[in-house]
């Protein structure tokens, strides 16, 4: 077998912007001093997340395990306006790194949904970007595998939205 001589790494390598603003977002919050949570994984790695956690960034599964007054970190997936609002009203400093490509998903999301579209959102279910666009469209049929396909009703008015990661 040959040698390798060369590895080149591309310039577009890595998480996406959206993950990295989320991930800057929270390194930002713990320099300044402030007790800081991401909600769920802020990134599937798990090299990131030790380095995370060393300067003291704690990942939490729910709003309840994060005490009034600390920051949490809405991560590049988005949640559902419930959860927001809950993290808002129990006085939690809200640092929203969702990607604005989903924040233009869930603005579309509210805006088809208010003229009557039927919303199919493809992707996986349980995924954390469709579960926080779910909150946006709560009756959208969710297709992820082949049959799915055979719950969308026929109807004009119909809107496709894709998950994006």
């Amino acid at each position: 077998m040959g040698q390798v001589r060369d590895v080149v790494i591309t310039r577009r390598t890595g998480f996406c912007y959206g993950v990295r603003e989320a991930i800057d977002y929270a390194k930002t919050a713990a320099a300044e001093g402030k007790k800081t949570h991401t909600l769920g994984q802020v990134v599937h790695n798990e090299g990131v997340i030790e380095q995370l956690e060393a300067q003291g960034i704690r990942t939490v599964g729910t709003l309840d395990e994060v005490q009034e007054g600390s920051a949490v970190v809405i991560r590049a997936h988005g949640v559902t306006p419930e959860v927001m609002d809950r993290a808002k009203s129990r006085g939690l400093e809200v640092i929203d790194g969702t990607c604005t490509w989903v924040i233009q998903e869930q603005r579309a999301l509210e805006s088809l949904v208010a003229d009557g579209y039927t919303i199919v959102l493809l992707g996986t279910p349980k995924h954390p970007e469709v579960v926080g666009l779910l909150g946006f469209a709560p009756d959208a049929i969710v297709v992820d595998e082949e049959e799915d396909w055979a719950r969308i009703p026929r109807t004009k008015r119909m809107a496709l939205i894709s998950q994006s990661t």
